[in-house]
């Protein structure tokens, strides 16, 4: 994976990087993308997916343990996939 465009930074994750108050997601078959994503109170996301022009918030308000819920790595991969098919 590519090193972040954000300076300084802390690897979480080999995919996922955090700085300056921004995940930084990785994604694609060799992880050489990368997506931005704030995170917000209750399942509150925006993301940011340059590679294909979009910004997308999810203004979920999960804050009941164990209920369904909705990570922004797996939102990065359903939308990924859903534009890559239309290709």
């Amino acid at each position: 994976m590519g090193e972040s465009i954000y300076t300084p930074a802390t690897r979480v994750t080999p995919s996922i990087v955090y700085g300056y108050k921004w995940w930084l997601y990785a994604y694609g078959k060799d992880f050489s993308k990368q997506a931005q994503a704030g995170s917000g109170f209750g399942g509150q996301w925006p993301i940011i997916i340059p590679e294909y022009d979009i910004v997308v918030v999810f203004t979920g308000w999960n804050i009941i343990a164990k209920s369904p819920s909705l990570w922004a790595g797996e939102a990065i991969k359903r939308i990924v996939d859903a534009v890559s098919a239309k290709k």
